[in-house]
C-alpha cells in the first residue's frame, strides 16, 4: 500500500506534516525517513512505519532533536505503532514516550532519549491506560529513574519478546522502574544496564506477574 506520508527530504517540514496526519486519525502509513517534531497524539491512530532501524533511508524514525519529547499520548487516545524508531526526546517524564493513555508498540525501537523519569518510555498514572510491547528495544537511553521505562500506571503492562538493554539510571531501575501496576514479562531480555542506585535490571516495587526467557 502507499504511504500517507512521504518524506521530503526536509525533516522539519516532514515531521510537521507527519504531525498534521496523526491528527487527524485512523491508520497512517509513513515512508522511510527522519520526521523531525514533538508529537502528540489526541486522535485514536494506528501508525504503520517502514522499520524501527538507525537508517532513515529504510526506516521511519520520529526525532524530536533534543528540543522536547518525542512522543506523547494523551488520555482517552488509543495508539497503535508499529515498525517506527523514537529517538532523540529529552523531557522530564518520558524522553521518547510518555504514555497517558492505551498503546501498543510492535516492533519498534525507543532509543537515544534522556529524562527525570522514563528515559525512553513513561506510563503515567492512570485508571483506564493500558501499555503493552511486543517485539521492541529500550535500548541506549539515560535517566535519573526508570531509564527503560518508568511504570507509574496502576494496571498491567505487559512486555513480550523484547529487549531492555544498555540503559542508564542515575538512581534506580536502569532497565525498568516499576511502582505501579504488575508487570507481565514473556520471553524478554533485560541485560546490560546500569543504576546507581538499586535495579540495574529491574527495580520491582510491586508485582511482577510472570517472567519467561528474562536475564536481568
Amino acid at each position: 500500500l502507499p504511504c500517507d506520508v512521504v518524506f521530503t527530504g526536509d525533516s522539519v517540514a516532514s515531521g510537521t506534516a507527519l504531525q498534521n496526519t496523526l491528527a487527524l486519525g485512523g491508520t497512517v502509513r509513513v515512508c522511510p525517513g527522519r520526521y523531525q517534531h514533538k508529537f502528540a497524539l489526541s486522535a485514536s491512530v494506528t501508525v504503520i512505519g517502514a522499520g524501527d532501524g538507525d537508517d532513515a533511508a529504510a526506516s521511519t524514525i520520529l526525532d524530536a532533536g533534543g528540543s522536547g519529547r518525542t512522543l506523547l499520548v494523551n488520555e482517552r487516545v488509543t495508539a497503535s505503532l508499529r515498525g517506527v524508531r523514537i529517538s532523540g526526546g529529552d523531557a522530564d517524564l518520558g524522553g521518547g514516550v510518555r504514555n497517558d493513555g492505551g498503546l501498543t508498540l510492535t516492533a519498534c525501537t525507543i532509543s537515544g532519549n534522556a529524562a527525570n523519569l522514563g528515559g525512553a518510555l513513561y506510563y503515567s498514572f492512570s485508571a483506564t491506560g493500558s501499555l503493552a510491547l511486543i517485539n521492541c528495544r529500550l535500548t541506549d537511553n539515560d535517566a535519573n529513574r526508570g531509564a527503560g521505562l518508568d511504570n507509574n500506571g496502576i494496571l498491567t503492562v505487559t512486555l513480550n519478546g523484547c529487549t531492555i538493554t544498555k540503559n542508564r539510571s542515575v538512581q534506580d531501575g536502569g532497565g525498568i522502574y516499576n511502582n505501579g501496576g504488575a508487570l507481565a514479562i514473556t520471553g524478554s531480555e533485560i541485560s546490560e544496564n546500569e543504576a546507581q542506585g538499586s535495579g540495574g535490571g529491574v527495580y520491582n516495587g510491586h508485582t511482577v506477574t510472570s517472567i519467561g526467557m528474562v536475564k536481568a
